[in-house]
């Protein structure tokens, strides 16, 4: 899908995964017009015992990190996208992965 990817880890409040998911359920049509979502997963409380509870990471590739920094610009514009997390956020971090020459995911 892409020689570099965004790995975002995103933490919430306690039972804000249902209000999550109605919001990027609402959003996620017009941020994948700009590079396709590839994979989502959640721990949320309550359902799983172990790791980081509440979290949530997605994943995103992209072609060269010129094409991630224009994206990333992009989607800042995009109405209700960067805001429809925030009011149910507790920590963000972002990681770009280069996978290795022998993996799948070249």
């Amino acid at each position: 899908m892409g020689s570099f990817y965004e790995i975002r880890s995103d933490t919430f409040q306690a039972g804000a995964m249902g209000k999550l998911a109605d919001a990027w359920a609402e959003h996620l049509p017009e941020r994948e017009k700009l590079s396709p979502l590839a994979a989502a997963f959640a721990n949320p409380a309550g359902e799983f015992a172990s790791g980081i509870l509440n979290e949530f990471l997605h994943i995103w590739p992209y072609r060269d990190l010129n094409q991630w920094a224009e994206v990333d610009e992009a989607a800042g514009k995009l109405p209700g996208w960067w805001n429809c997390s925030n009011p149910y956020l507790k920590s963000r971090k972002s990681e770009i992965w280069r996978p290795v020459d022998f993996s799948p995911m070249c």
